[in-house]
């Protein structure tokens, strides 16, 4: 049996925590605060898999990247993240149960096999980008998206349970729509929702608010909004 094993966290000789920390260190974090709970506030970014960070943080002021790992889950990852929180391109990665709960920019969970948006960030400051995976709605998702949100290239037959404000554009091409009941209230930017089981016409966004352009059929079908609810 190892001593971890052995004996409690909080029973843990000092030399212990001081290996830990000299390991923190060697990951570049430059300032480091242990709390109550045992796991670790810490300044600066992290690249890598969860599993070989030396101490759980719980908190990350600076970006964290667990792209291009193969996980199969996000355990270990912090729970609030000041900068973007990027696990894309996980194959084997099927749901977001263990992301932050809170993101101070970008969150991007593209390229992986998600089939849900259970366990997202409730808070995102950034852009949402869960594009090219295997979504059949959207519930989970932030109510309000500070950037863009892109959920192009799924499986999406509805938009239930999206987000409703959108500061910046929102895109929901290469699905299977074909309504677009429980879109954003709210889109700042442009509204791109081309190639989906039918073609939407300028009806179909009557009660949507968009901020600049709709593009329903690519390079063919414009709409200039310049922040007015488009005409009956």
């Amino acid at each position: 049996m190892k001593l971890k094993e052995f004996l409690n966290e909080k029973e843990l000789p000092s030399a212990y925590d001081e290996n830990k920390e000299f390991k923190l260190k060697k990951l570049g974090f430059k300032k480091y605060k242990k709390l109550e709970d045992g796991s670790y506030e810490v300044w600066g970014s992290y690249k890598g898999n969860p599993k070989d960070l030396p101490i759980k943080i719980k908190i990350i002021h600076g970006s964290f990247n667990c792209s291009e790992q193969k996980l199969k889950s996000l355990e270990g990852c912090p729970e609030k993240v000041d900068g973007d929180f990027y696990c894309s391109h996980n194959d084997n990665l099927t749901s977001l149960k263990g992301a932050p709960k809170e993101v101070g920019d970008d969150f991007n969970c593209k390229w992986c096999n998600l089939k849900s948006l259970k366990y997202a960030p409730k808070k995102v400051g950034g852009n949402f980008n869960c594009n090219e995976n295997n979504l059949i709605d959207l519930e989970g998702s932030p109510k309000i998206i500070e950037g863009n949100f892109n959920c192009s290239h799924n499986k999406l037959e509805t938009l239930k349970g999206g987000p409703e404000f959108v500061d910046a554009g929102f895109i929901c091409s290469f699905n299977k729509l074909d309504s677009l009941k429980y879109a954003p209230k709210f889109v700042g930017g442009d509204f791109i929702c081309y190639r989906n089981s039918r073609e939407f016409m300028k009806k179909d966004f009557k009660f949507i608010k968009v901020g600049r352009e709709i593009d329903t059929y690519r390079q063919r079908s414009y709409y200039t909004l310049t922040n007015k609810p488009l005409e009956k």
